[in-house]
């Protein structure tokens, strides 16, 4: 097996292991198919790269988390106003939107 063969197995691996959603990880399943057929062709690195950092990027992603989200505006006042002193225009301006 050859350095790109190798590589091509650990970013399968890799995916196979992560927490993605189903369709997400067959999709890039077969793009690293398609890719491990491309290894002696000259656009094989740039494809490469481009999909390890991809694969890189999705695998951190929280898919199956969720967070309580808090969508009270005057609360978000307050912490903008505690943050951030000065900009009182910028400031009022994004209220009156």
């Amino acid at each position: 097996m050859d350095s790109a063969t190798q590589e091509i197995t650990v970013l399968i691996d890799r995916v196979t292991k992560a927490d993605l959603p189903e369709k997400l990880r067959e999709i890039v399943l077969v793009r690293l198919n398609q890719l491990s057929k491309l290894t002696n062709s000259p656009s094989f690195l740039p494809e490469f790269d481009s999909m390890e950092k991809y694969i890189d990027w999705i695998c951190v992603l929280p898919w199956n988390k969720r967070t309580q989200d808090t969508l009270d505006l005057d609360n978000a006042r307050k912490i903008l106003e505690s943050h951030h002193f000065g900009l009182d225009d910028i400031k009022t301006g994004f209220w009156n939107i």
